[in-house]
């Protein structure tokens, strides 16, 4: 039997039987918190950011809780590795770790002033829908502004139509870019730049509905009735519009995922397993070589 593989399965055995067992009384629950979500962008202020969150949910649970910050670039190897029990991530990286059942959506959450994507113009412009964007340069900001409009052009039956879709860091970089005449359109779920924009005379062609934009999930491994409790936790957190919590992460609390959210979440799975299966033969054909003949036998 290879040594290797006995000693991986016995360990996966044994990290199973513990998340099964659920947290012991003040035992440490470790969250994975991609270190975009909200406003918190530090690695250095995230624990203190999230600390009445944490707090809270460590006192319904009777359970320990810390956050440990991911970057956004590692927030998919976290999620297949299984690194934490309970993740908070954009609601785009969980969706396909959802659809294969390996962990739970527990809530989402409530950012009523950056939870809708608004696509920019200028005033001259000659797009009035997004059915206009065919033709044109669209940017977005990085991680879940660039899906989120992705999929929204995806819906309007324009996406393969677009000239491209440019991802960048900043919210600002998304109307500066626009401004300059670098892209025509620029997609963006921040409320201040839109305001910003709109006062300086240009204008917005489509608003989304409110989206799920950060998504809290579990281990499907992870005690049920502690679960429950994370669940009831996160539901009766309100930390108040000025609180600095909210300040800090933009999440004004957290929600049942209804009919609606389930419908989102399932078309992100669907891009996101689109785009894999797209990848997959390009993949293949630069990283195959060709057929090297069979090595002649000595002595022939």
């Amino acid at each position: 039997m290879d040594l290797k593989r006995a000693v991986r399965d016995f360990g996966l055995g044994v990290i199973a039987a513990v998340l099964a067992a659920g947290p012991a009384f003040g035992e440490t629950v470790r969250w994975g918190v991609n270190a975009a979500a909200g406003g918190s962008v530090s690695l250095f202020n995230m624990r203190d950011d999230y600390r009445p969150l944490m707090d809270k949910v460590g006192r319904d649970t009777g359970t320990g809780q810390t956050v440990m910050p991911i970057f956004s670039a590692m927030v998919n190897g976290a999620l297949e590795r299984g690194s934490h029990p309970v993740f908070l991530v954009h609601a785009d990286a969980a969706a396909p770790y959802l659809a294969d059942k390996r962990y739970r959506l527990v809530a989402v959450s409530a950012a009523a002033d950056s939870d809708r994507i608004a696509f920019l113009v200028k005033k001259e412009s000659n797009a009035k829908t997004l059915a206009d964007a065919a033709g044109k340069c669209v940017v977005a900001g990085a991680t879940f502004d660039a899906a989120a409009a992705d999929l929204l052009l995806a819906q309007a039956g324009v996406r393969g139509k677009i000239k491209e879709l440019r991802p960048v860091r900043e919210a600002e970089a998304v109307t500066f870019f626009v401004s300059n005449g670098i892209c025509d359109i620029g997609a963006t779920r921040s409320a201040a730049e839109i305001a910003k924009w709109e006062a300086r005379g240009g204008r917005a062609i489509f608003r989304s509905e409110r989206l799920p934009v950060y998504a809290v999930i579990a281990s499907s491994q992870l005690d049920a009735g502690f679960v429950r409790k994370l669940q009831a936790s996160l539901l009766s957190f309100h930390p108040g519009a000025e609180s600095a919590f909210v300040r800090a992460t933009g999440i004004e609390g957290f929600l049942l995922p209804d009919a609606r959210v389930e419908s989102l979440l399932a078309a992100f799975r669907d891009r996101s397993a689109g785009r894999n299966a797209a990848q997959r033969p390009a993949e293949s054909g630069a990283n195959s070589r060709p057929a090297q003949p069979a090595k002649r036998p000595e002595g022939t």
